[in-house]
């Protein structure tokens, strides 16, 4: 998995939210500290390539440089896959969360407008206008997680079940 693509799967922002939910503040920390460790082995090896290899500027030259061709073609396969999956991992991810949100909406359907819209998005502007959508969602989900830190500290904590409750009560 890449590392750009670790953070934005929808399973880690849900997780992320049922553990503030049932934890409190400390769920949040917790999650946080621990996407901390990753920020900082990613980085240890990152300076490590640089040093070792100041050529390379992907991790898949690397491999071609040190074990040659045929394992270069087994980790562009293996990469090639691995985006694929997380490529349906995030559309089926946020396809559950949009059809949960509305009535009457299939699976299908939602899967079937994502995958469009992106079409239309790529084949209309080209890859400028994908980083604009990008600007756009970093935006909204931004805004999201402003939303829900804000209910969790200044939530009304009286109704069971609500956002911000320790688990001590």
């Amino acid at each position: 998995m890449t590392f750009d693509l670790l953070f934005l799967l929808s399973r880690a922002f849900i997780n992320l939210f049922v553990q503030s939910s049932q934890l409190g503040i400390s769920g949040a920390y917790y999650y946080a500290v621990a996407v901390t460790c990753q920020i900082i082995i990613f980085s240890i090896f990152a300076m490590q390539m640089r040093i070792r290899a100041p050529g390379a500027t992907t991790y898949l030259q690397v491999i071609r440089a040190r074990f040659g061709p045929l394992a270069h073609l087994l980790y562009c396969v293996s990469a090639l896959v691995n985006t694929v999956i997380v490529l349906i991992m995030l559309m089926l991810g946020g396809c559950a969360i949009i059809t949960k949100l509305t009535t009457n909406l299939s699976l299908e359907v939602c899967l079937g407008v994502i995958a469009c819209a992106t079409c239309l998005i790529s084949l209309t502007g080209g890859m400028g206008s994908a980083f604009y959508v990008s600007y756009l969602v970093l935006i909204f989900t931004l805004a999201t997680v402003a939303t829900f830190v804000l209910t969790i500290f200044h939530g009304d904590t009286n109704h069971p079940g609500d956002l911000g409750k320790t688990a001590l009560r």
